[in-house]
């Protein structure tokens, strides 16, 4: 992903703009590496309890409940 737009824009608005892109630029490539490693770095119940079929999934870092599943 390219931030020299981005930068740019940041630049132009006398710096202000780094105050979010600096976190948002950040959170990107953390996200990146986080995704790119998979399960490298994560502890076998970890691991276990994703392989799990659960009536909840996470989705961008909020926990949805599925549909149909968990109502009875």
């Amino acid at each position: 992903m390219s931030f020299i737009g981005w930068n740019i824009l940041a630049g132009l608005s006398l710096g202000i703009g780094f105050l979010w892109l600096v976190p948002y630029y950040n959170a990107a490539h953390a996200e990146f590496y986080r995704t790119l490693a998979g399960d490298q770095f994560k502890s076998k119940d970890q691991v276990q309890s994703k392989n799990r079929s659960s009536s909840v999934r996470e989705l961008s870092g909020f926990f949805v409940l599925n549909p149909g599943e968990g109502r009875r």
